[in-house]
């Protein structure tokens, strides 16, 4: 189990470590409105993902394995499968034939054509993947469902390398390595699935999984609006430079979701199978020291040396980046230590406090963007990121520890502290940093950094010395 976690979280956080590590060459060959522009179709594109699959793919995770034989689950695939892929070709022609005009009646100032089309035609080949990965995930193959993820993002930087470097194609070339790629991986996902599925319609298989499924889709896109909703209300109000800048400090804070997202693919089998355990107290708070150490000395450090990062990897117009990193990564530290407490809700069946949690968040995120944007710019996109994020761990914070076996109150009020103090930090350094780049801070940075490594330890020690000591009794 331990193993198939671990190659899921390196093929969730490869693709966004390959993106990090391309930084430099592709705000190097594009300017920040190109950069604004790829971020806010990207950020349609995801939210139009998740209306395509409509959560399907969790209805066929639950449902697969009972079905009574292999010809069943064949048939449950292809019934599944015939109905995504109808529903997103009416979802495909609606879109290119409306898409112009919706986007002139909204004033979007990126063009349809090429920048929006494309990308809705991508959006179109990329939902066949979730048919081979869900096979995957069923089957236990995590070695190939890491190497399909994998490989599909290295093919698609290396067709942008070649579209910035050596055609100089700008920021149309990031398109054009996204649509390739999905063609030549359709081929792909079509060749994984032809010997696993029975291509049928059952209207009675369907109306049951749209009655699992549909109820999970205002979660999900709730929180996906959480993730996006900046960058698209932000095009309205400031200019595609800022909105480039924005997107660029998004990017290295929620860098953090590389260690948030590997961390949670590691932990959610071992709480979903222990949490009706005896020693399931013990299990959760030994996790949780390492989630919330993990991702708050990975946040410190981002915040340290993101003038670094942005400094050697992007060109000086990119720079004022740094002034809203901070920010950001506030709003990823909250976000890795809410799926903790959300993953726990939910192996406690409380999906649905999680799913109003994810809604009301949501809400409160466009609200405060809506507002405050408009008069104040990247920076209310920022501070509504962090706000709404905060919210969200708050009341999953409070309801883990009111729902579950989990009723220590000192614990809850030593991670809110530690939170605190870390957060204190990240806000000292960017008030007192320089805006140059020189040697000795670095080396004053790494020091300190170091500093607060063994100030977590120490602290967090005397927690998993509390926990054995409890255990035993």
């Amino acid at each position: 189990m331990f193993t198939n976690s671990l190659y899921y979280a390196i093929g969730e956080a490869l693709p966004k470590v390959f993106g990090i590590l391309l930084l430099p060459v592709i705000t190097n060959y594009l300017t920040p409105e190109d950069y604004g522009l790829w971020n806010y179709v990207n950020s349609l594109v995801i939210f139009l993902f998740a209306i395509s699959t409509l959560n399907l793919n969790t209805f066929i995770l639950k449902y697969y394995f009972l079905e009574k034989n292999l010809l069943s689950q064949k048939k449950l695939l292809g019934n599944i499968f015939s109905f995504v892929i109808l529903f997103n070709t009416i979802i495909l022609f609606i879109l290119l034939y409306y898409g112009e005009t919706i986007t002139s009646f909204y004033n979007i100032s990126v063009d349809f054509y090429p920048f929006i089309f494309i990308a809705i035609i991508a959006n179109f080949l990329n939902v066949f993947s979730i048919f081979p990965l869900a096979l995957f995930r069923i089957n236990g193959k995590a070695k190939e469902y890491m190497l399909l993820n994998v490989s599909k993002v290295i093919l698609q930087y290396s067709f942008t390398l070649y579209f910035l470097i050596i055609l100089h194609l700008d920021v149309l070339g990031l398109f054009y390595s996204l649509l390739i790629t999905n063609i030549i991986y359709v081929c792909i996902y079509l060749y994984i699935l032809h010997s696993n599925i029975k291509i049928n319609i059952d209207f009675n298989q369907l109306k049951v999984a749209l009655k699992f499924s549909l109820p999970l889709v205002p979660g999900t896109i709730s929180y996906i609006i959480m993730s996006v909703s900046d960058r698209i209300i932000l095009e309205q109000y400031v200019s595609l430079f800022e909105l480039g800048i924005y997107s660029l400090a998004y990017t290295i804070g929620f860098g953090l979701n590389i260690i948030a997202l590997s961390l949670y693919k590691t932990y959610e089998p071992t709480i979903f199978k222990k949490y009706k355990n005896k020693d399931f107290y013990s299990t959760f708070h030994k996790i949780n020291v390492l989630n919330i150490l993990s991702i708050s000395i990975f946040a410190l450090a981002i915040s340290l040396f993101s003038k670094e990062l942005i400094y050697y990897m992007s060109s000086e117009s990119f720079f004022a980046a740094n002034n809203i990193v901070h920010i950001i990564v506030i709003s990823a530290l909250f976000n890795g230590v809410y799926l903790l407490y959300g993953t726990l809700l939910t192996s406690f069946l409380h999906t649905k406090i999680v799913a109003l949690f994810v809604v009301f968040s949501s809400i409160i995120n466009i609200l405060l963007n809506l507002y405050f944007v408009p008069i104040f710019g990247i920076y209310a996109a920022a501070y509504s990121t962090l706000i709404s994020y905060l919210i969200m761990l708050i009341l999953s914070m409070y309801m883990s520890y009111k729902k579950t076996v989990l009723n220590y109150f000192n614990y809850l009020i030593k991670d809110i502290m530690y939170l605190l103090i870390t957060i204190s930090l990240i806000y000292f350094y960017f008030f007192v940093a320089s805006n140059n780049v020189s040697f000795i801070e670095f080396l004053i940075k790494i020091i300190g950094l170091l500093l607060y490594i063994i100030f977590s330890i120490r602290l967090y020690s005397v927690k998993l010395s509390e926990i054995i000591r409890k255990k035993h009794a």
